[in-house]
């Protein structure tokens, strides 16, 4: 009876720890059912976001292959179009080339007829250049020819001009000159006469006062001087009023009249 008390006990014991395992398992079961459900739900989730990028990129590729497509198509048309505009130019080249050739050929055919045609008329014509310049020639000569004698006339006249007041302005200088002369020599005359005069008097009046008053002699010699200074005065403003004209020269030294006196 122990034994089977002891049995029971122990069949508890494990029923027991059993069931705190199986509880332990469970619990540990339910959270990593938790958690791989909700590992689940985030990858269902990222497959959702996966899907909508895909699908975005998606679109985004076929909008790219659709403006590649665009892109290649614009190109396909400028490709045709610069073939088109070169195959265009060379042909306008092309035409303008042969324009300008059938130019030339005519310019050189157009310039070989009037060279022959120049051969032939240059004779007659360089007879006419020649008549025409040799008489165009003669009238410029001949107009020429009219003006410088005109000018030459007047350039004589105004020559005699010059010379008949270079004459009248002469005989002016020679007459003033004459008169000059005659008014120096009347100055002269009456400067000499006075000199004379002083002379012959003071050497009288100087022998009396030696005899009388020796002293006093300065006095009258003074106012003789004076005097004769004072006679003196008026000869050259008679010279100079009976001189025909007036001329504004200053009045000749002493020496220069006793040279002038001299040489007459």
């Amino acid at each position: 009876s122990n034994v089977l008390t002891e049995l029971r006990k122990w069949k508890c014991a494990f029923m027991e720890q059993h069931r705190l395992e199986m509880m332990k398992e469970r619990e540990r079961h339910a959270a990593q059912t938790a958690g791989l459900k909700s590992e689940l739900d985030s990858l269902k989730e990222l497959l959702h976001t996966y899907e909508t990028s895909n699908q975005r990129k998606d679109e985004v590729i076929k909008n790219l292959s659709q403006v590649l497509d665009r892109q290649k198509e614009k190109l396909e048309k400028m490709r045709a179009f610069t073939h088109w505009r070169l195959q265009h130019a060379e042909a306008k080249e092309e035409a303008h080339a042969v324009r300008v050739a059938r130019q030339h050929h005519n310019l050189q055919l157009k310039k070989k007829v009037w060279l022959g045609w120049h051969s032939l008329v240059q004779k007659h014509w360089k007879v006419n250049v020649e008549r025409a310049c040799r008489s165009r020639a003669e009238e410029v000569c001949s107009r020429l020819s009219s003006e410088y004698e005109a000018k030459l006339a007047e350039h004589c006249e105004a020559i005699e001009k010059a010379q008949a007041e270079i004459r009248r302005l002469h005989m002016e200088r020679e007459r003033y000159e004459e008169s000059m002369k005659k008014a120096f020599m009347r100055g002269v005359c009456a400067l000499n006469m006075e000199a004379l005069s002083m002379f012959h008097s003071t050497e009288g009046r100087a022998e009396r006062l030696q005899v009388h008053e020796p002293r006093d002699s300065l006095a009258p010699q003074d106012e003789h001087g004076s005097a004769t200074l004072a006679q003196l005065q008026p000869f050259p403003s008679s010279s100079r009023r009976f001189s025909p004209v007036h001329f504004d020269r200053p009045e000749p030294s002493q020496r220069e009249a006793d040279d002038m006196v001299t040489e007459l």
